[in-house]
């Protein structure tokens, strides 16, 4: 991701900030602490997982933002404010939120006083807001007006200090009370220095920041405050901030602990560990970024059919509903987030919605004890078109995905107006002669499976383990970022122990369920297929359809209907390199689904 510079108009000049990702993305707003600027971020969102739009601001009186007017005391309330009129400037209506330090104090005060715009808040080493206690007040405002008066009065007795530009790294270095890295601090003087008229430099920030910010709250008013966040949150502390230690921010962080939706993490480091030591902290981050996604995440009604309990899936909506529906259906032991790289790319003329099927991502599992049955999953998917009442809709699969897709277009052709398929052309089929052993085969491996699993509990795993282990099991390529934006809803965390995940899935995924017919038995459904198909394959992936796909292959080859692509890269491509896929997959929505 390459940042890019904006500016928005305020009433009294400017607030400069850096955005990273494209604009069309889920929207993440990152604010700074005090006396830093937007360049805190510059190690952090590179590790970030990409289908974000992170615009990070740099707040007035840091930075490349002007001042505010002088003459009176800045607050929080007026960074608050100032967040307020950059959402308002940019048309956001819902987004989620990184903080810093200050940036968090102000983050969270805004969360409270307009919790419909913030969808979640991360929170880096904020030790306050501090309450302050009714006995305390006097003293502290007469201490604010003393010191703001005292800044005025040296403001006007001469020019500040001058620096070369190392002279000011070193400066930063030994004043800042946590230890910043020479590297982090050479990130944080680019935006901190002005030009003097002799080649030297000076810091630039608003001097009135050295006076006190905070609001005079009780701590019941705080505590009010706080409870007012209904969003989760993520609150890391690091171990190593003596602040941390006084009574006032211990207050702090009980007031915080009171909210149910704030969940406290340690990690190991100072107060800039985001800038010094972005890696302790960017798994945590993109796991709750990746489960708690600012767009809506749709969890479609509970309801009975032919199945033996209830299954609750969840899914995952972009757009607008009033749109026509794409559905978006993931492969085996994936989950909807499949497609999470894919979607920016495509149209904005539909509404997509990514469903995870039964026993991946956040949906129910099918009844236990029982092997799974490939026309179980194309019955589930016959539900969810149900329940959204969807007289038609297009059709993106990816592997298995793909494969109940070119059923489901067999069984309703009049539901579906196109289909497009990601690197499969299942599923596969089975000689007669086979079918007995298959059977057999397939009760043996589920009854094994199931005594394996008797009073066994699942191991657990670091999420950076987790990825690992993913993509070493896994047949085609992941990268590590594709790994990690899976990992987000394949992970559920192991009670007692926030640092340890367990995989989700069901286990039973691993054992063949595609349905036991034959290729002539299935072309009595796939012949039924009358809509637009395109087969969007990896290069890498092709030799199947030379062996137990060719039936498939040389099948559809002969269709009229059907369309075949072929990309380079291997079965996960779509997720990998999207830029690969989207064309195919956009041209021919627009050709063949309009209004």
């Amino acid at each position: 991701m390459n940042p890019q510079e904006i500016s928005i108009p305020v009433p009294w000049g400017n607030i400069a900030a850096k955005t990273w990702g494209h604009f069309s993305d889920a929207r993440v707003l990152c604010l700074h602490g005090i006396q830093d600027n937007c360049g805190t971020f510059d190690k952090l969102i590179p590790l970030l997982r990409r289908g974000f739009y992170y615009v990070c601001l740099d707040m007035p009186g840091h930075g490349w933002s002007s001042h505010y007017p002088p003459g009176f005391r800045i607050t929080l309330e007026c960074y608050v404010l100032v967040v307020k009129r950059v959402v308002d400037h940019l048309k956001w209506d819902r987004f989620k939120c990184i903080g810093h330090s200050l940036g968090g104090m102000i983050a969270s005060l805004f969360t409270s006083l307009y919790p419909e715009h913030v969808a979640s808040l991360v929170m880096i080493d904020c030790a306050g807001p501090v309450a302050v206690h009714a006995q305390d007040t006097v003293k502290l405002l007469r201490m604010v007006c003393d010191g703001l008066l005292a800044i005025e009065r040296k403001a006007k007795s001469g020019s500040p200090p001058s620096y070369t530009r190392e002279q000011a790294i070193d400066v930063l270095m030994t004043k800042r009370p946590s230890k910043l890295t020479r590297s982090s601090a050479n990130v944080l003087v680019e935006r901190s220095l002005v030009d003097r008229p002799d080649g030297r430099y000076a810091f630039s920030m608003d001097q009135r920041l050295k006076v006190q910010y905070n609001l005079t709250f009780t701590p019941i008013q705080y505590m009010a405050v706080v409870n007012s966040i209904r969003c989760p949150v993520l609150h890391l502390r690091v171990s190593d901030n003596p602040l941390q230690k006084n009574p006032e921010i211990k207050l702090t962080r009980k007031i915080y602990k009171s909210n149910p939706n704030v969940r406290m993490v340690k990690v190991n480091g100072n107060h800039d560990v985001h800038l010094n030591h972005p890696e302790r902290i960017s798994d945590l981050i993109n796991t709750f970024l990746t489960r708690h996604s600012p767009r809506p995440t749709l969890a479609c009604s509970t309801h009975r059919q032919h199945l033996s309990k209830l299954i609750l899936f969840t899914a995952k909506a972009y757009g607008d509903n009033n749109r026509p529906a794409v559905l978006c259906v993931h492969g085996v032991q994936d989950n909807c987030d499949t497609f999470v790289t894919l979607l920016p790319s495509l149209p904005y003329d539909y509404y997509y919605v990514c469903i995870d099927l039964p026993g991946h991502g956040g949906s129910d599992h099918f009844p236990a004890h029982l092997p799974l049955e490939f026309i179980n999953y194309l019955a589930a998917i016959k539900w969810v078109m149900d329940h959204f009442a969807w007289p038609e809709l297009a059709y993106l699969g990816h592997s298995f995905g793909g494969q109940l897709g070119s059923w489901l277009a067999g069984v309703y052709p009049d539901r579906i107006r196109c289909l497009i398929v990601l690197d499969t052309m299942g599923p596969r089929s089975v000689d007669i002669c086979d079918t007995l052993a298959a059977v057999r085969g397939r009760i043996d491996d589920a009854q094994s499976l199931h005594r394996r699993q008797c009073g066994r509990k699942p191991p657990s795993y670091t999420f950076g383990e987790a990825v690992n282990k993913m993509m070493a099991g896994r047949p085609s390529r992941l990268t590590e970022e594709s790994a990690r934006i899976l990992a987000g809803r394949a992970l559920a965390r192991v009670d007692g122990d926030d640092d340890k995940y367990t995989f989700a899935s069901d286990q039973r995924l691993k054992l063949a369920f595609y349905p036991l017919m034959t290729f002539d038995q299935q072309k009595q459904i796939l012949g039924s297929i009358v809509c637009p198909v395109v087969f969007v394959l990896a290069d890498e992936n092709c030799g199947r359809y030379s062996t137990y796909l060719k039936d498939a292959y040389e099948f559809y080859s002969k269709r009229s209907n059907v369309t075949i692509r072929v990309v380079s890269g291997d079965h996960d491509v779509h997720l990998n390199y999207p830029d690969r896929v989207f064309r195919h997959v956009a041209d021919f929505l627009q050709e063949h689904y309009k209004n």
